[in-house]
């Protein structure tokens, strides 16, 4: 490691530790107080699960077993969070070694420092081991090592349910590098091979394991089941996702302007009446659609939450409406002009299209994924990345300015 690197990782925990004991002295935010209850049973030995925990207990589990071997306080479980942070950290540098993404450091440093992730590393939430676990399922795919990679995403499912969404994406990405056959019989025949079967096995193995559960249980989520409902899709986590994408990477967003423009210069005339006829549909069908009526959503009540503040803001007009539209469809020409190393890298957009647009309640955690993933696969120039990891630096200690004095939360 070379002197710049060392003083950049000794700043880096210097900061993650000072962070960690400011927001120590904070009481416990929002859903922390229902995890920590559940946390603190389990240190006990209590496994009740209460009626409004939503998630398979796992992260509790793995939280009330480190609070037993330490103590089962408030900050020793938000210290918890904090070893599983550096972990994630780790693993996510790890995946971009074995991607051979020339920007690795920069790309980890996004990561770290990623706006609406950067706050969870300190709290009782089950958002970062559900991320830890994600990522570890990926690596250890790129690995060829199957059967850990399955492990790790019955361990993201015992977290978090929807991270079925990647185990399947796990699935479908062995799938689609099935490059030495030609034909589409050959690939059928491929498909029921015993090579594909071995590699495939453990994720079919983890999908029989959630839909037993499912059928157990009676639908995906524990409790709270009117609020979360199974068979639900709608755009609005898919709209907010854009537009918050278009400021939280807005100097990307800015350096692919030209991109853009260039992209439209090259198009003909009927391709380029085709894009602007497909976007006004699309406006049409987002002023349908725009609609925050969740209850958890609800200003009035929940006035806190800075997705909520923001949501309603720009519900306030059709003009604010239509600001954050613009938002959102200059967001999808900068990610098509985003360039991935693989074809099926591609992939994340469709599972991520899925993975929002299952959940009802608006909500910033539920982006996390998509946003590391995305990040992680896009080849950029050096310049963007660096100015990425700078920008995403500033905008985290601004929130976590506004967090820390009690203005909001996301």
């Amino acid at each position: 490691m070379d002197k710049f690197n060392l003083i950049l990782t000794i700043a880096i925990i210097i900061g993650l530790f000072s962070t960690y004991f400011l927001i120590i002295q904070k009481p416990l935010y929002v859903d922390e107080q229902a995890h920590f209850w559940t946390i603190s049973n389990f240190c006990r030995f209590d496994y009740t699960i209460p009626d409004f925990l939503t998630t398979i207990p796992g992260y509790h589990f793995f939280g009330g077993f480190f609070g037993y071997l330490t103590s089962c306080t408030e900050s020793a479980i938000r210290f918890f969070s904090l070893l599983v942070s550096f972990a994630s950290v780790f693993v996510f540098y790890s995946i971009c070694k074995q991607l051979n993404m020339k920007y690795k450091k920069e790309k980890s440093l996004q990561f770290l420092f990623l706006p609406i992730l950067f706050p969870f590393f300190f709290l009782i939430y089950t958002d970062v081991l559900s991320v830890l676990f994600v990522l570890s399922m990926f690596y250890f795919l790129l690995r060829e090592d199957y059967i850990l990679s399955g492990t790790f995403g019955l361990l993201s499912f015992i977290v978090r349910q929807n991270n079925i969404i990647w185990i399947i994406f796990c699935l479908v990405y062995i799938l689609i590098d099935l490059k030495d056959k030609k034909t589409f019989l050959e690939k059928i025949r491929e498909i029921f091979s015993k090579r594909f079967l071995i590699k495939a096995y453990p994720y079919l193995a983890v999908l029989l394991i959630a839909f037993i559960f499912i059928i157990k249980n009676g639908g995906v989520v524990l409790g709270d089941k009117e609020k979360h409902p199974d068979l639900f899709f709608g755009p609005m986590n898919i709209y907010t996702f854009l537009f918050f994408f278009f400021w939280i990477n807005l100097p990307e967003n800015i350096l692919n302007f030209k991109k853009i423009g260039s992209w439209f210069k090259r198009v003909e005339k009927k391709e380029l009446g085709m894009i602007i006829l497909l976007s006004l549909i699309f406006f049409t069908f987002f002023l349908m659609t725009f609609k925050i009526d969740h209850a958890y959503n609800d200003y009035g009540i929940y006035n806190y939450f800075l997705r909520n503040k923001i949501l309603h803001f720009f519900n306030g007009s059709i003009i604010l409406q239509s600001v954050f539209f613009l938002c959102i469809l200059y967001s999808i020409f900068s990610l098509y002009r985003t360039k991935f190393a693989e074809k099926r890298h591609y992939l994340i957009y469709i599972f991520s299209i899925i993975f929002l647009g299952m959940s009802w309640l608006i909500e910033n955690r539920y982006f996390l994924i998509p946003y590391i993933m995305i990040n992680l696969f896009a080849l950029r120039e050096a310049k963007t990345e660096k100015t990425l990891a700078v920008w995403y630096l500033f905008g985290t200690i601004a929130y976590m300015y506004l967090f820390y004095t009690g203005w909001t939360f996301w």
